[in-house]
C-alpha cells in the first residue's frame, strides 16, 4: 500500500523508518491540523448559535413564559460560547495562526449570537406580559431546524478532515519506503509512506546455471 493524504498541509511528524514493522492503525504520518481545529471551533460556535436561534424560534411559537425562558437560557449559552470563541480567535490571530477572514467570521458569529440573545430577551419579556399570544410560523421553525442541521454538518465535515490528517497503517506490515520528512508540504494523492505485508511471499524466478550454487 502506497499511503497518501486526502488533504493538504505541512507534515509535522513521520513516526517510522524504512524496515520498521508496523501494526494496523498505527499512526505513521501526522499532518498539521491547527488551522482545521481553529475552523472547528468556529463551526461549533456557529452550531451553538443556530441551536440558540432554533430554541428561541420554538419558544416564540409556543408562546409561553417557560419556553421563552428556556430559549433565553439557550441564547445566553450560545452567546457566551460565541464571545469566548471570538476571544480565542483574536488570540490566535495575534499569534498568526488564523487569517483575517477567520477572525472576521468569528466576529460576525459573535454579533449574530448577541442579536439572537437580544431577540430571546424581547420574546421572554413579551411572553411574560402576554402569555399565549406569541406564535411563530411553522416555516420559521423549519428554517431554524435546517440551519442547525447545516451547522452540524459543517462541524462533522471539519472533524472528518481532522481525522484525515492522521495517516495510519492499513494492515500489519513493514515500511518499505519513506518519501517525506517533517516540514514537507503534503498534497492529495502524494505518496508519503509505503507499507508491505510480507507474511506470505511466493517467488517464481529463473536462476542461471552458473548461479545455482
Amino acid at each position: 500500500a502506497s499511503l497518501s493524504s486526502v488533504i493538504s498541509g505541512t507534515i509535522l511528524a513521520v513516526n517510522v523508518q524504512v524496515g520498521q514493522r508496523v501494526q494496523r492503525g498505527q499512526l505513521l504520518v501526522k499532518i498539521d491540523d491547527s488551522t482545521l481545529r481553529a475552523q472547528l471551533q468556529q463551526n461549533v460556535a456557529a452550531l451553538q448559535s443556530a441551536q440558540a436561534r432554533l430554541a428561541s424560534t420554538i419558544a416564540n411559537s409556543k408562546g409561553n413564559v417557560s419556553s421563552s425562558t428556556a430559549g433565553l437560557q439557550s441564547a445566553r449559552i450560545a452567546d457566551d460560547a460565541a464571545q469566548a470563541n471570538l476571544r480565542r480567535q483574536v488570540s490566535l490571530f495575534s499569534q498568526g495562526y488564523v487569517s483575517q477572514a477567520a477572525l472576521d467570521q468569528a466576529r460576525q458569529e459573535a454579533a449574530s449570537a448577541d442579536a439572537a440573545l437580544r431577540s430571546a430577551e424581547v420574546a421572554q419579556q413579551n411572553a411574560a406580559l402576554s402569555p399565549g399570544t406569541l406564535s411563530a410560523a411553522n416555516a420559521d421553525v423549519r428554517n431554524a431546524q435546517a440551519a442547525v442541521a447545516q451547522a452540524d454538518a459543517s462541524v462533522s465535515f471539519v472533524q472528518s478532515q481532522i481525522a484525515q490528517s492522521n495517516v495510519s497503517a492499513p494492515f500489519d506490515g513493514v515500511v518499505s519506503a519513506r518519501h517525506v520528512d517533517p516540514g514537507t508540504l503534503a498534497s492529495p494523492g502524494q505518496s508519503l509512506v509505503d507499507v508491505v505485508q510480507l507474511d506470505h511471499v511466493y517467488v517464481d524466478l529463473g536462476v542461471p546455471a552458473d548461479e545455482i550454487g
